[in-house]
């Protein structure tokens, strides 16, 4: 299923419009959520989104660039601290 995802209450200048494509059983407990609270499903994954890339998502990039760094840089690394 695919989900297209729009800013609201903003211009067209202050969003990226992307689709979405979700497994089923999520869109429909999505659906199913937004019907009964009256969110609109962009707000509740603007919302998941942006709690995500804050706290699990930023953990996330910050061992992925350590990990990048010290694969780049390991050889000058081990050097620096041998010396």
């Amino acid at each position: 299923m695919s989900i297209n995802v729009q800013g609201a209450k903003q211009t067209a200048d202050d969003v990226t419009r992307m689709t979405l494509r979700l497994p089923n059983d999520l869109a429909d407990t999505l659906r199913t959520y937004v019907f009964l609270t009256h969110e609109s499903a962009n707000s509740v994954i603007v919302s998941a989104l942006e709690q995500f890339l804050a706290t699990t998502g930023r953990d996330r990039m910050v061992e992925s660039s350590t990990r990048d760094t010290i694969n780049r840089y390991g050889v000058v690394l081990d050097k620096l601290a041998q010396s």
